[in-house]
């Protein structure tokens, strides 16, 4: 890993959010720019034995990505922060 890729820290519950929100529509947008042969395509991101189409990857990738969601609000209720909305 570089440095520069990395991402920048966050220092209050406001910048996680957004970062988060920013990092969620960044991905939307990549997604959405896929055409339907892209979805179909077979990729192995864990290695050649557990190869699957591209939209079940990214079916997995939204399950991950709600489980994290899911983690930042139970830790920042247990630090005692106001959490926006989890839905809308």
């Amino acid at each position: 890993f570089r440095r520069e890729n990395l991402p920048q820290a966050v220092n209050n519950t406001d910048e996680l959010i957004a970062a988060f929100d920013k990092l969620h529509q960044e991905g939307v947008a990549k997604i959405a720019s896929l055409t339907p042969e892209q979805m179909g395509e077979t990729v192995a991101p864990f290695g050649p034995d557990k190869a699957m189409p591209r939209s079940f990857l990214l079916n997995v990738m939204l399950e991950h990505e709600i489980h994290h969601r899911g983690q930042l609000y139970t830790y920042l209720r247990i630090l005692g922060c106001e959490c926006p909305a989890l839905f809308g």
